[in-house]
C-alpha cells in the first residue's frame, strides 16, 4: 500500500475535445502519479508509474503553467497549477528516488 505524499489541484487537457480542461487532483505517492476528477458524475482516472510508465516529465512550451507527462503509450497535459515549478520539481524528484531505489535492489 502506497503512502500519499502530496495532492495538487490542476486540470487535464481532455483527450476527446482539445478545448476542454478537466478539473481534478493530481496525487503523488512514491511510485505513482494519479489523476482523479469527477465532473458531474463523469469520473476520469489515470494511474502512471513514475519509472515503468513515465518516459518524460517536462514543462509545456506552448502553454504557460503546464506540465506534460509522456508515458509509454500517450501524453498527458496538466495545467492550471498553483505552483507549477514546485510540482514539476516534486515529479522529477519522485522519479529519481524510485530509480535509485530500484538500482539499489
Amino acid at each position: 500500500k502506497s503512502v500519499l505524499l502530496d495532492v495538487v489541484h490542476c486540470s487535464l487537457k481532455s483527450e476527446k475535445n482539445k478545448l476542454v480542461l478537466v478539473a481534478g487532483r493530481l496525487l503523488f505517492t512514491a511510485e505513482y502519479y494519479l489523476f482523479f476528477a469527477n465532473v458531474l458524475g463523469h469520473v476520469t482516472k489515470h494511474k502512471m508509474h513514475v519509472v515503468d510508465d513515465v518516459a518524460a516529465v517536462k514543462r509545456t512550451k506552448r502553454i504557460p503553467n503546464a506540465i506534460t507527462v509522456v508515458t509509454t503509450t500517450r501524453k498527458f497535459h496538466f495545467c492550471a497549477f498553483a505552483a507549477v515549478d514546485t510540482t514539476l520539481q516534486l515529479m522529477l524528484q519522485l522519479r529519481e528516488v524510485e530509480k535509485s531505489r530500484r538500482a539499489a535492489t
